[in-house]
């Protein structure tokens, strides 16, 4: 009787670092899962009277993954992007390939940091302000689903990690170029990522990075878009395990000849 391997299952981690948002990554994950991937979530819990720099949190998400002993393909969306990025900059051995969504290689092109924004030169109040954001994020016109997500940034703005503030903004270097693969997926309609983000990031991807626009995508695309994402998620990191392949295979010959 043959018997025959079984196949390897990718593993993914998904970057939460605003918690009361994750509900919109959950399609995602579970499409990711019903096509044989393994995913698992990060999150982190901010102290409200602790101050937090990013630096801080790329530590304990550097601390994670060396406990787990495994080089994985990190997913992050947003804010989470930012940690994701400086973390496999700065520690590329602990991550196998990176997936942005609806990120920007401007460290401050967050929703949070656009929020600021506006109560800075707006005389409303911030619920109306949320309220508007809901939409331009979303996409959706229902008013039930439009003051869930209200109560959602809300809660976010409130109590979660944001790099900006109404006062001020963490200091922020630029980017480096990061050794890992990179997936930079972005919604061709988002209010926080304008169009002109790709020419942002054309000199940080490398060859074999992708960037990717999802057409009608929002901020949120994760969510409306699920399928399409794991689609592009899962044939991106398959093409990285066939280079891996092919690779070993020229390697072995090298050594045969040799």
């Amino acid at each position: 009787m043959q018997t025959t391997a079984p196949k390897s299952t990718t593993k993914y981690l998904i970057i939460e670092l605003n918690q009361s948002l994750a509900c919109f990554t959950n399609k995602l994950a579970k499409k990711l899962v019903s096509q044989g991937a393994e995913v698992q979530r990060w999150c982190f819990n901010m102290d409200p009277d602790e101050a937090c720099q990013s630096n801080e949190i790329v530590q304990l998400l550097q601390n994670s993954l060396t406990e787990s002993g495994e080089p994985t393909v990190l997913i992050a969306h947003g804010i989470s992007s930012v940690i994701a990025y400086q973390l496999t900059a700065a520690h590329p051995d602990h991550v196998k390939a990176l997936v942005l969504l609806s990120a920007d290689a401007s460290k401050h092109s967050t929703w949070q940091d656009q929020y600021h924004k506006i109560r800075k030169m707006l005389p409303c109040s911030r619920k109306n302000i949320l309220t508007h954001l809901s939409h331009l994020l979303t996409g959706h016109n229902c008013p039930h689903f439009l003051a869930a997500t209200t109560k959602l940034l809300e809660k976010s703005v409130d109590s979660e990690f944001c790099l900006s503030s109404i006062g001020d903004s963490e200091s922020a270097a630029p980017y480096t170029k990061a050794k890992r693969p990179i997936l930079v997926v972005n919604g061709d309609n988002d209010f926080i990522i304008d169009r002109n983000s790709k020419n942002r990031w054309s000199h940080l991807l490398k060859d074999g990075d992708r960037y990717l626009s999802i057409k009608g995508g929002r901020h949120f695309h994760q969510h409306t878009h699920a399928e399409q994402l794991a689609d592009e998620i899962m044939n991106f990191t398959e093409m990285l395990s066939s280079e891996k392949k092919l690779d070993e295979c020229i390697s072995s010959l090298s050594r045969l000849r040799n």
